[in-house]
């Protein structure tokens, strides 16, 4: 990896500037910089911008605590930069918050929050690779009373670089779950993903390519056509395989598969990293109807359309269903039906809360072209289907899985950072929509509530399956 060193600190950027205090330059160090500027920090003691100082005498600032910005515009020498860290202090405000996006090619890719102190100093680490444009915005803060005002913010020791980045295919996922749900691979970039009903009993092969075979068994129950074992066999490149992971590496102690693949197990989660292909599967256990497993597949788009890659993942189901309609029984509760009956409100709620999730992390809300709607329509048909809010719960996962990988480069080796990190906050949302949608539920079962928008009476629809069972 070759790289240039074009900042190392501001001291090195600003001591060419002669004044004590100007805007910097809007074409200055091949870069374009909107709304900077840069002052000697001896002439402001006891407030931020005296704090922030690092090193040499000058520091960088946001003119009028206005947003300022850096990037690689048409004037510029650069196409892409690299930004790895910066010190920062609030100006004038304790609790200012700094909000930092990191942009390619107009798309926010990356985002992070910072709370500033004026009397203390704050190194802030990124690591953003190959952006074009990187905003800072300030906001909130209380007045410390250092004579002075606004929402300005100072920086010291901003690195960044430039060279030639070792290049990251990006990965694109296939889901399978549910009863089952079928998201595929899609074959190019920004292609629009759909989903899938499938309707499969016994063995059938997920994902087939040079390096991976995985074959499922879907029951064909009458709790749906869930996955209830599998077998993932890995090979190297001469066609010898390396291991076959089956439902006791899930629910047990993995087996080794080599070096070249890395194996990670948090509760009932499995994570398979094989780099060499590049390839990840991220499969879940849950107990839900006797016990079945959903999938969640990584690959690059080479590795997809490799001659000789095959499975549902690629193709398609080999069988289809149509629109849904729950099956009731002597059995079926009238939790159940109430549950069946609002299933686009029931998922609406937990997808909604998904994406204010990852937006509270302080995540760029990007999925998928497609991809929130096709979870929308799988979520839909299975919570219609079972009756069951376990679907939606999976739905979360779906979401905010895409929501993790979409922005961004990320490496096979990394995946499993991010499953741990989407498992992490799929359990704070499911646990903050259960009681909502809970509520939602009982208040809208026959006698309903006072104003709910929709009273369901599961007697009339008993009755009414009953007609037409006949």
């Amino acid at each position: 990896m070759v790289v240039q060193t074009l900042v190392l600190t501001l001291v090195a950027l600003l001591s060419t500037l002669a004044d004590d205090q100007e805007p910097i330059p809007f074409l200055y160090y091949g870069l374009e910089w909107s709304n900077g500027g840069y002052l000697m920090s001896s002439k402001y003691p006891g407030n931020g911008y005296f704090t922030a100082l690092s090193s040499g005498q000058y520091v960088g600032y946001n003119g009028n605590g206005n947003p300022m910005s850096i990037g690689a515009g048409a004037l510029s020498s650069l196409h892409t930069f690299n930004i790895k860290s910066f010190v920062a202090a609030a100006a004038w405000n304790n609790h200012l918050e700094l909000l930092i996006i990191g942009e390619r090619s107009g798309v926010s890719v990356h985002s992070k929050t910072i709370t500033l102190q004026t009397k203390l100093a704050t190194t802030i680490i990124l690591d953003w690779n190959s952006i074009d444009k990187i905003i800072f915005r300030t906001y909130g803060g209380i007045d410390a009373n250092l004579g002075g005002n606004g929402l300005h913010f100072a920086m010291d020791n901003l690195c960044i670089t430039a060279g030639t980045q070792e290049r990251i295919e990006l990965l694109y996922k296939c889901d399978y779950w549910g009863d089952p749900q079928l998201i595929q691979f899609p074959k190019a970039t920004g292609s629009t993903v759909t989903s899938t009903w499938c309707q499969i009993t016994g063995a059938s092969v997920l994902y087939r390519s040079s390096y991976v075979l995985i074959n499922v068994v879907n029951s064909g129950s009458s709790n749906g056509d869930i996955v209830t074992s599998f077998d993932m066999t890995l090979y190297d490149s001469n066609n010898i395989p390396l291991c076959t992971l089956t439902p006791s590496d899930v629910t047990g102690t993995p087996r080794s598969c080599g070096p070249d693949v890395t194996i990670s197990k948090t509760g009932s989660d499995l994570n398979v990293a094989y780099k060499k292909a590049p390839f990840s599967a991220w499969i879940k256990y849950s107990s839900w109807g006797g016990g079945h497993y959903t999938f969640t597949l990584f690959a690059t788009l080479k590795h997809i359309n490799e001659v000789g890659t095959t499975g549902m993942c690629v193709k398609g189901c080999t069988g289809k269903r149509e629109a849904p309609q729950m099956i009731i029984t002597d059995s079926t509760t009238d939790k159940e039906i109430v549950i069946s009956a609002m299933a686009d409100s029931v998922c609406d709620t937990f997808m909604k809360q998904a994406t204010q999730q990852a937006l509270r992390d302080d995540l760029v809300v990007e999925t998928t072209p497609g991809y929130i709607e096709a979870v929308r329509r799988a979520c839909i048909i299975d919570v219609t289907v079972t009756g069951s809010t376990q679907f939606a719960e999976q739905s979360v996962n779906n979401v905010i899985t895409d929501i993790l990988t979409h922005t961004g480069e990320i490496k096979i080796e990394e995946i499993n950072n991010i499953i741990q990190n989407t498992t992490q906050i799929a359990v704070e949302t499911i646990n903050q929509v259960a009681t909502e949608v809970e509520t939602m539920i009982e208040g809208s079962t026959w006698p309903c509530q006072p104003d709910v928008p929709v009273c369901i009476m599961p007697f009339l629809l008993r009755q009414k399956f009953a007609k037409i069972g006949k």
